[in-house]
């Protein structure tokens, strides 16, 4: 209930078309896959023929079907491809051209194709918090999805996870330096932990704060009350 404008970016499939080659009766010709590649591909897209230049611009000239010719199936099959002994013969000989639909744009993701499901959330949730329930509601669907496929966190659920990790990751090293720098500013044990334990005091007034406001912890939140903690400790050893 949360969610809105849920979409995703699975497109409509676009008409296309399959080219089904007759390997056997091609050989028998004397046609090659590559020689009809290569003539459909002057046929459909253009053959390069010569560059004309005027003055420091080169313009290509290429030869093709017209735009009319290209879109017809008939026009396809009537293509001539050359031969091993050297006549030709039309495509319709050795291949069969079949309209098919197919995807016009497959998104990838690490080189996986992916479809994205993206929504809107209101004012004051978080997206942690809904795409951790929905994940976890999701269990079963994830359970039974065949081999290849999977369920994957993206957007900013997934940077906001990221950079958690990040600053988790390196809180011991940086606790350890608070310390060591605490320790060479006091040459005091004592005095080193009590201004220590001063930070973690204005994490009362941070989390006061945000339930007052409603502003979720995200984040900008983490970062903000890590800023607070070294004014905090800073004014306790000039206290101290």
């Amino acid at each position: 209930p949360l969610l809105g404008a849920v979409h995703d970016d699975w497109l409509e499939p676009v008409p296309a078309m399959k080219l089904v080659i007759d390997q056997d009766r091609a050989r028998a010709l004397g046609v090659t896959s590559q020689r009809i590649r290569q003539m459909l591909q002057a046929a459909m897209s253009g053959a390069p023929l010569d560059d004309f230049r005027d003055g420091e611009e080169t313009v290509s000239i290429v030869a093709r079907e017209p735009d009319a010719s290209r879109s017809l199936l008939s026009s396809v099959d009537s293509v001539y491809i050359p031969t091993d002994f050297g006549g030709f013969v039309p495509l319709s000989q050795v291949a069969k051209v079949m309209p098919v639909l197919e995807q016009g744009i497959e998104w990838r993701r690490d080189r996986l194709p992916t479809i994205s499901v993206r929504a809107t959330l209101p004012d004051g949730v978080q997206s942690n918090d809904v795409v951790t329930k929905m994940y976890k509601d999701m269990q079963g669907l994830r359970d039974g999805l065949a081999p290849g496929y999977k369920i994957e966190i993206q957007g900013g659920a997934e940077d906001s996870a990221e950079s958690q990790a990040s600053i988790a990751a390196k809180a011991p090293i940086m606790l350890a330096v608070i310390v060591v720098l605490l320790m060479i500013q006091l040459q005091n044990f004592g005095k080193a932990m009590l201004v220590l334990a001063t930070g973690p005091l204005g994490i009362i007034g941070a989390a006061a704060a945000l339930l007052i406001s409603g502003a979720p912890f995200g984040f900008v939140a983490i970062l903000g009350v890590i800023a607070l903690l070294g004014i905090i400790m800073r004014n306790s050893i000039i206290l101290v």
